[in-house]
């Protein structure tokens, strides 16, 4: 817990939280990171422990390198790269407050009280006329529709042609009014 007690002091040394937002962003990139920290330390054990385990066997670095392959260490890499997208996550959204927000160091040493009455209300940037409509234009003539083809056997009873498709509700259909 020392390790956890000293990088948590190193990065509020760092990066000075001003706020609270900032105080948790912080306190998420020191767990992150410690995280991060004993992962890497348990991989290299394993490693070590591998390398003790097969000093006297031949191809000893391939049986590391198949035990590296295995469940343990694809678990173990996934878990680091949750924890580095995490880490970096919040290490941009606290850059990003930091720009967005003004620090206390940056404020004037007096700030002048302005009255209310002064307080000018934003005015909309000035909006361009919509261009002028052209007059109408005369009608141009439309090409006639083509005509219908003649059904393709003598048998066939000609229906709608593609041109024109048949209408939806047929008014032959609907309720005579009474």
């Amino acid at each position: 817990m020392e390790e956890l007690e000293t990088v948590r002091q190193d990065y509020i040394a760092t990066f000075r939280p001003a706020n609270p937002v900032e105080a948790d962003l912080v306190r998420d990139m020191v767990g992150d990171r410690w995280r991060l920290n004993r992962s890497y330390k348990i991989e290299n054990e394993r490693i070590d422990m591998a390398l003790h385990m097969s000093a006297s066997k031949p191809g000893r670095f391939h049986y590391v390198f198949d035990l590296m392959s295995g469940k343990c260490f694809k678990g173990l890499q996934r878990y680091q790269t949750r924890l580095q997208n995490s880490f970096a996550k919040s290490v941009a959204l606290f850059l990003k407050m930091r720009d967005q927000v003004c620090l206390p160091e940056e404020l004037p040493a007096e700030i002048e009280e302005v009255p209310e009455t002064t307080v000018a209300t934003p005015v909309p940037p000035p909006v361009d006329p919509p261009p002028p409509v052209d007059p109408p234009q005369a009608a141009t003539p439309q090409p006639k529709p083509p005509a219908p083809h003649p059904p393709a056997h003598p048998d066939a009873q000609p229906g709608p042609s593609p041109e024109t498709p048949a209408p939806l509700f047929p008014q032959d259909d609907w309720p005579k009014a009474a």
